[in-house]
Protein backbone atom coordinates (compact mmCIF):
# COMPACT_ATOMS: atom_id res chain seq x y z
CA UNK A 1 0.00 0.00 0.00
CA UNK A 2 1.03 3.71 -0.97
CA UNK A 3 1.89 5.52 1.91
CA UNK A 4 0.57 8.94 0.85
CA UNK A 5 2.81 10.24 4.50
CA UNK A 6 6.28 9.55 3.67
CA UNK A 7 8.73 11.44 2.14
CA UNK A 8 9.74 10.71 -1.65
CA UNK A 9 13.70 11.03 -3.00
CA UNK A 10 12.80 12.81 -6.60
CA UNK A 11 15.00 11.92 -9.70
CA UNK A 12 16.94 14.22 -11.75
CA UNK A 13 14.04 14.70 -13.75
CA UNK A 14 11.62 15.32 -11.19
CA UNK A 15 13.77 18.12 -9.69
CA UNK A 16 14.22 19.74 -12.97
CA UNK A 17 10.32 19.78 -13.18
CA UNK A 18 10.34 21.01 -9.30
CA UNK A 19 13.05 24.30 -10.05
CA UNK A 20 11.16 24.87 -13.11
CA UNK A 21 7.51 25.06 -11.37
CA UNK A 22 9.31 27.35 -8.32
CA UNK A 23 10.81 29.32 -11.14
CA UNK A 24 7.53 30.08 -12.60
CA UNK A 25 5.87 30.55 -9.27
CA UNK A 26 8.45 32.92 -8.43
CA UNK A 27 7.84 34.93 -11.54
CA UNK A 28 4.25 35.41 -10.71
CA UNK A 29 4.96 35.71 -7.56
CA UNK A 30 7.03 38.88 -8.33
CA UNK A 31 4.27 40.32 -10.74
CA UNK A 32 1.26 39.99 -7.86
CA UNK A 33 3.60 41.96 -5.45
CA UNK A 34 4.23 44.15 -8.32
CA UNK A 35 0.44 45.28 -9.46
CA UNK A 36 -1.57 44.39 -7.48
CA UNK A 37 -1.84 46.81 -4.27
CA UNK A 38 -1.25 45.52 -0.61
CA UNK A 39 -4.39 44.05 0.15
CA UNK A 40 -6.23 41.13 1.62
CA UNK A 41 -6.88 39.89 -1.81
CA UNK A 42 -2.48 40.19 -2.53
CA UNK A 43 -2.68 38.13 0.57
CA UNK A 44 -4.76 35.34 -0.26
CA UNK A 45 -3.31 35.47 -3.88
CA UNK A 46 0.29 34.49 -2.44
CA UNK A 47 -1.18 31.82 -0.24
CA UNK A 48 -2.95 30.44 -2.98
CA UNK A 49 0.50 30.30 -5.00
CA UNK A 50 2.15 28.72 -2.48
CA UNK A 51 -0.99 25.92 -2.27
CA UNK A 52 -0.32 25.55 -6.05
CA UNK A 53 3.40 25.10 -5.51
CA UNK A 54 3.24 22.89 -2.82
CA UNK A 55 0.69 20.51 -4.88
CA UNK A 56 2.64 20.87 -7.85
CA UNK A 57 5.70 19.52 -5.99
CA UNK A 58 3.45 16.80 -4.29
CA UNK A 59 2.51 15.67 -7.81
CA UNK A 60 5.88 15.18 -9.41
CA UNK A 61 7.00 13.47 -6.40
CA UNK A 62 4.38 11.22 -6.18
CA UNK A 63 4.81 10.34 -10.06
CA UNK A 64 6.27 6.57 -10.13
CA UNK A 65 6.10 6.20 -14.30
Amino acid sequence: MLNIFENRAVDENQLENINRVKEQADYLYKNIIEFCPSSREQSIAITKLEETVMWATKSVAHDRK
